[in-house]
């Protein structure tokens, strides 16, 4: 397996959540620095007469890689990893067949991001069900919340809201029995704005106001800043604009405090 990689373009991906935006929880989420730390040495291994287990790893490390910055490279390398993962699992021991349903699980994910990026809603909710589906055997409760909010966004997309609310909540769930703040942040953060875009705003102000305790636990100042700018543009669209200032000012002062000049414009 020989791949010549170019390295230009690998970025660090930031998605904020807006008012009027859904997140898509990205496959992998990591710094451009540790991305050309790693990638000659991901490469070296696709490269080397390692165990097709490992190559198959490195391939879907390697598809993070491209997954911004070049989809149609990650797909390839997906695709590849996958076929080596079905034959893999052929002969595989119960332990290898955990490690190989990870991998395909994290495979089938990109590739559901990807079609869903693409507009391919079918074929991308085909393929996050699938990835579901192995995540939840295995018990990779991470994987199984962060597939659960991306099918959330393909239901809403379809404008079948109660079925996008029901996999958020299921996503919420799983982080909240993680412990796992941020993400729990993300997915109320999520709801709310459904629930906005839905002209339900007393649900959107309660979740939103929820996210608020868990960005303070982690001193997230960006987190903050812009659940404060959400509940601003709520309160402007409910005509109560005091309230939407007072929390548009807030939302601005934690953003300027990181000197976050996207938020910051976006507050003017």
């Amino acid at each position: 397996y020989s791949f010549n990689m170019n390295r230009k373009g690998i970025t660090y991906l930031v998605r904020l959540i807006w008012a009027g935006a859904l997140l898509l929880v990205l496959p992998c989420l990591v710094r451009a620095e540790d991305l050309r730390n790693s990638a000659d040495s991901i490469v070296g291994i696709i490269n080397s007469n390692a165990h097709d287990s490992i190559k198959a790893n490195a391939l879907i490390e390697l598809a993070n890689v491209y997954h911004v910055s070049n989809p149609d490279t990650m797909v390839s390398l997906c695709e590849h990893a996958l076929g080596i993962i079905d034959v893999l699992k052929e002969s595989a021991t119960v332990k290898e067949l955990v490690d190989l349903e990870r991998m395909q699980s994290d495979g089938l994910n990109n590739m559901g991001y990807y079609h869903m990026s693409s507009g391919n809603s079918a074929i991308a909710l085909d393929l996050f069900t699938q990835a579901l589906e192995i995540s939840h055997r295995i018990k990779a409760k991470i994987k199984e919340a962060q597939i659960l909010n991306n099918i959330a966004v393909i239901h809403y997309n379809y404008g079948e809201i109660e079925k996008a609310l029901e996999a958020f909540g299921q996503s919420l769930l799983l982080k909240e029995k993680l412990d796992n703040k941020s993400g729990m942040a993300m997915s109320m953060l999520n709801m709310a704005v459904v629930y906005k875009l839905q002209g339900e705003y007393e649900k959107a102000e309660e979740y939103w106001k929820r996210t608020i305790p868990l960005w303070e636990e982690l001193d997230d100042r960006k987190g903050l800043g812009n659940v404060y700018n959400n509940l601003g543009v709520l309160y402007q669209d409910i005509d109560q604009y005091e309230l939407a200032n007072e929390n548009i000012r807030k939302g601005m002062k934690y953003w300027m405090e990181i000197d976050f000049k996207e938020g910051i414009a976006q507050s003017y």
